[in-house]
């Protein structure tokens, strides 16, 4: 069994890699899953021949920002009802 190992700790780095996996590969149960993630390559930004780890950091942190945005304009939405 292969298992990937992450080089680096930054739950946001993470959260970009799945979300780009979570887009680009449907739902086909487990086995059919595999067969088409094994054909997809996965896109990983780089800056000047290496990962942009930061790029990747702030990316989620500024879509993290819109949705607790949303969240609390919703609330004040449901509280008026």
């Amino acid at each position: 069994m292969k298992v990937l190992k992450p080089l680096f700790k930054d739950n946001n780095v993470l959260l970009y890699i799945f979300t780009y996996w979570k887009k680009a590969i449907p739902e086909l149960g487990y086995a059919r899953h595999w067969k088409v993630a094994f054909k997809n390559n996965i896109t990983i930004p780089f800056i000047n021949d290496s990962i942009a780890l930061d790029y990747m950091h702030e990316y989620i942190q500024e879509i993290e920002k819109f949705v607790v945005r949303d969240l609390i304009l919703f609330k004040i939405k449901i509280k008026s009802l």
